[in-house]
């Protein structure tokens, strides 16, 4: 899943403020690996974070998504894995985690 960002001129949209002088919408998008096409796709406000429209996404069971860091919102990853979803992502760098286990072989 990801989100790309898609400028309009704010003379004509104004209604899709971005930022100060500038004016977009944002493709949030879900793509099925085995078709090459999207599954799912919402459009939003441009201002909208890419967590918020994800929150609103219902995976199946046993799906496998993978996404940015953008995402990493640890109460959403944790009911994705209750439900039986897997998934990708990258840490933000202040994340505080522990190492459990480690799977890492060393070279001889």
């Amino acid at each position: 899943m990801d989100a790309s960002v898609i400028p309009l001129c704010l003379g004509l949209f104004s209604w899709a403020k971005f930022r100060t002088k500038k004016g977009a919408i944002k493709l949030h998008a879900v793509l099925n690996y085995d078709a090459g096409l999207p599954s799912y796709a919402v459009i939003s406000e441009g201002k909208v974070h890419d967590s918020v429209a994800t929150k609103q996404t219902v995976f199946p069971e046993s799906s496998v998504i993978a996404v940015d860091r953008a995402y990493a919102d640890f109460g959403w990853l944790n009911d994705l894995d209750r439900s039986g979803v897997f998934f990708v992502t990258g840490l933000k760098s202040n994340a505080q985690i522990e190492v459990l286990e480690s799977f890492l072989t060393k070279a001889s």
